[in-house]
Formats: structure tokens, C-alpha cells, sequence
């Protein structure tokens, strides 16, 4: 029971994150939008962009710095290399940056303050136990994206 209740407080974590991110996103572009006199159709196309060059964000935030030394060689002679080398077991990584970084994680400012209001001010999960921030700004892409739809598709706000 006690893994169930982590995978809660880490999804709830994820969540938050998501809708934190997606309001605070929203609300500029919405004072922009009203500002320069677009309407409702800035606000969808902005979340549409910002959602899009989140989403490429996030995967340059995942991607991995370097190939896994534990994948299977291609040539003959590479792999008589590789097992004449080095006796190391393959190295596991959970985020995007170096093994040493992910050790040591510490909070965005962002998630500090999202810290500090309901739910997440339950959570009380250190930052080595929550996702990996770009995994964080996958959801929160996601979720801009689905409300850029939702806005065309349901509120019918249309350019």
C-alpha cells in the first residue's frame, strides 16, 4: 500500500505541475492576447506554440547526453573491444543530464511555489523522488495542447 500512496503523491506532483504551469501559461497570454486586441483566437493560438516549443523542450531536457554503454555492439571487431574493456555493469539513468546530476536534484523556483499551495503542499516528497522536470513540462505541454483543442473543438473559438 505504501508504493501505491508514492505513485499517488508523485502523480499528484506531475499533475499539479501540469495545471500550475498551463494556468500561469494561459493567463499571459491572455493579457497579451486581450492587450493586442486578438481575443480568445491569441489565447488558443498561443497555447498551441507555447505548448508546441514546450513539448521540444522537454525532449531536449530528456534526451540522453551520451549512448548507453550497455547496448549490444554492431561489428564483430566492436565487440571483441567491448568485451576485452571495461568490466563495469551497465549504468542506469533517470534524467536527462549526467548520473551525478540526477542525484542531487533540487527544486525549479517554479515548483517552489507551486510548493506552497494545495495539493502539492501535502505531497512532501523530496526532489529525487519526483519526476524529472522535463517529464514535469512533457504533461504540462500535453495538457496545453489538449486546451488549445478543447478551445476549437468545444468552446468553439475559431480563428
Amino acid at each position: 500500500m505504501a508504493g501505491l500512496q508514492w505513485w499517488g503523491r508523485r502523480l499528484l506532483d506531475l499533475g499539479g505541475y501540469a495545471v500550475g504551469l498551463t494556468v500561469v501559461v494561459t493567463a499571459v497570454l491572455a493579457a497579451l492576447s486581450l492587450l493586442a486586441g486578438a481575443g480568445w483566437n491569441g489565447v488558443k493560438l498561443g497555447l498551441f506554440l507555447v505548448g508546441t516549443l514546450a513539448f521540444g523542450y522537454a525532449t531536449y531536457l530528456r534526451w540522453p547526453s551520451r549512448p548507453p554503454q550497455d547496448l549490444p555492439a554492431r561489428r564483430p571487431e566492436e565487440r571483441d573491444e567491448q568485451r576485452q574493456g571495461s568490466t563495469e555493469g551497465p549504468t542506469v539513468r533517470t534524467g536527462g543530464g549526467p548520473p551525478e546530476e540526477d542525484a542531487d536534484r533540487s527544486q525549479t523556483p517554479f515548483e517552489a511555489v507551486l510548493d506552497r499551495l494545495p495539493p502539492l503542499l501535502w505531497t512532501d516528497l523530496p526532489p529525487v523522488e519526483r519526476f524529472h522536470p522535463g517529464t514535469k513540462l512533457y504533461a504540462a505541454s500535453l495538457l496545453m495542447l489538449a486546451v488549445s483543442y478543447a478551445m476549437e473543438a468545444l468552446f468553439g473559438v475559431r480563428a
